[in-house]
């Protein structure tokens, strides 16, 4: 049974998909999670659900492209145990659904604000804390994006990409302080964010998205409680040597199950 009891947890993104689940799954292992989002009634609500369950949990209502916000949640962390020995950068931020000319800069700005300056300036916070306990793991989500150069989402696959970059070079500098970074390609995970995407996508080839093949799309993408069960696997200290590393939790797109289905079609899977 993983046990993640004396450790504490910060988790952006928690009112929806994968940051859900991991302030669900890591709290339910025994964590003290502080988790954060932008929308502070859904995220109390959600952390008093939890803590009816005897979860140790706390909201902490924040814009993770804010110094200021980042600060306090680091702070939160300390304040509540003196440690922070797991940080998952997960919030995200889709933006336009736009060839690269008709993309708006501001657009360019705000998704490489959330998706990546946003984990960059949580991470520099958090180093000192786990450089000082010589222990912590930095869990950055990536995506698919950041492997596949995907059409109309030139801003969202240049973030990702630079997280994953950025994950390697957090793993290099913190290896000597037992500090282990690594970036999980992400894709189709069940959010609100790829909910949108569905809908955005059935309208644009169908010319409407009807709730039931919305739906359908949904129910085929990965539940955010199984991949958050693990990514908690990869912050035992079991997995102490696995870092810098690029993981696919992904239904083996990247491996090649895409471009097999298109050669071969669908029982490409299994044959």
């Amino acid at each position: 049974m993983i046990s993640l009891k004396n450790r504490t947890i910060l988790v952006t993104g928690v009112t929806s998909g994968l940051g859900a689940g991991v302030m669900r799954v890591f709290s339910a292992l025994g964590a003290t999670v502080v988790g954060c989002a932008r929308r502070s009634e859904q995220g109390q609500a959600f952390a008093d659900e939890l803590r009816a369950q005897d979860r140790d949990v706390t909201f902490v209502e924040a814009d993770v492209t804010a110094e200021a916000d980042r600060q306090r949640l680091v702070d939160a962390c300390i304040a509540r145990t003196g440690r922070l020995d797991i940080l998952v950068n997960n919030a995200g931020m889709l933006g336009q659904i736009a060839s690269v000319q008709d993309v708006a800069l501001q657009d360019w700005d705000d998704v490489l604000n959330v998706n990546l300056t946003a984990a960059f300036g949580l991470c520099r916070l958090a180093l000192p804390h786990m450089r000082r306990q010589r222990d912590g793991v930095i869990l950055n989500i990536s995506s698919l994006n950041a492997v596949i150069g995907i059409t109309q989402m030139a801003a969202y696959c240049s973030a990702k990409a630079g997280l994953t970059h950025l994950t390697r070079v957090l793993a290099a500098e913190g290896w000597p302080d037992n500090v282990r970074a690594n970036a999980i390609i992400l894709g189709g995970v069940r959010s609100e964010m790829t909910e949108h995407l569905s809908t955005v996508l059935l309208q644009r080839s169908e010319g409407a998205a009807p709730p039931e093949r919305v739906a359908a799309a949904q129910a085929r993408r990965l539940d955010p409680d199984e991949v958050a069960q693990s990514l908690a696997a990869l912050c035992l200290p079991e997995a102490r040597l696995i870092t810098g590393s690029e993981i696919a939790i992904d239904q083996a797109v990247t491996a090649g199950a895409g471009l097999s289905r298109l050669l071969h079609g669908p029982q490409a899977a299994t044959a």
